[in-house]
């Protein structure tokens, strides 16, 4: 039994017989990645190992830093866990010592 094809039925076959590159031993096709993770992948040295390169990343859980990190400056008076730059705490310690000041003015008002 033959089965007969039209031009467009096999204009479709020939379309879906082309969509990928098939490689013997392979289950994917030779372009299976975008523009954009052939660019990353292109920038690693050739030969690399992946093992080797991640080696060289800090770790997510207690990072060591070097050089001089920076964070975000929260506002006066926030108290939270989030990390006190060095500008929050200085800020922080000009409000205290200034409304101690001004405490300490009010008494030595009240006691003259």
């Amino acid at each position: 039994m033959s089965k007969d094809y039209t031009s467009a039925s096999l204009a479709n076959l020939n379309d879906i017989n082309n969509k990928v590159d098939k490689e013997t031993g392979k289950g994917l096709s030779s372009n299976d990645f975008t523009d954009s993770e052939k660019d990353k992948l292109s920038g690693l040295p050739s030969g690399s190992d992946l093992s080797d390169i991640l080696s060289n990343k800090a770790p997510l859980a207690s990072p060591a830093l070097t050089g001089t990190p920076t964070a975000p400056t929260a506002t006066t008076g926030t108290d939270t866990t989030q990390i006190a730059t060095t500008a929050f705490v200085n800020a922080s310690i000009t409000s205290t010592v200034g409304t101690i000041n001004s405490t300490l003015d009010a008494i030595n008002g009240e006691v003259v």
